[in-house]
């Protein structure tokens, strides 16, 4: 299952996802569970936002599309980049969505 673009690419579809696991597919296609720990809005036309993900920090992840599966929203492709260590253990990613309508 698949959840239409509308849904998955609208900050209003992540905030009250915040505190739950993802699935991403790494290139070998063992999956690495990772926590949605923010969904920040940015300024911007159209759909702007900002999702960060904790994983594990024995789990590095490139900067590069991944499959992420979400129970609710089913399976999508999403840009992530590494942050690196976060505040609260683990190592961190982030998805920059900036959608514009039309």
């Amino acid at each position: 299952m698949t959840a239409p673009e509308e849904v998955i690419y609208r900050h209003g579809t992540y905030v009250p996802l915040v505190g739950s696991m993802f699935d991403v597919e790494r290139p070998d296609g063992d999956p690495v569970a990772v926590e949605l720990v923010g969904a920040t809005a940015l300024p911007g036309r159209g759909e702007c936002f900002s999702l960060v993900f904790r994983g594990p920090s024995d789990a590095p992840l490139d900067q590069r599309t991944y499959r992420i599966e979400h129970r609710a929203l089913g399976d999508f492709p999403l840009f992530l980049v590494p942050l690196g260590p976060g505040d609260e253990g683990g190592l961190e990613f982030e998805a920059v969505v900036n959608r514009l309508e039309g």
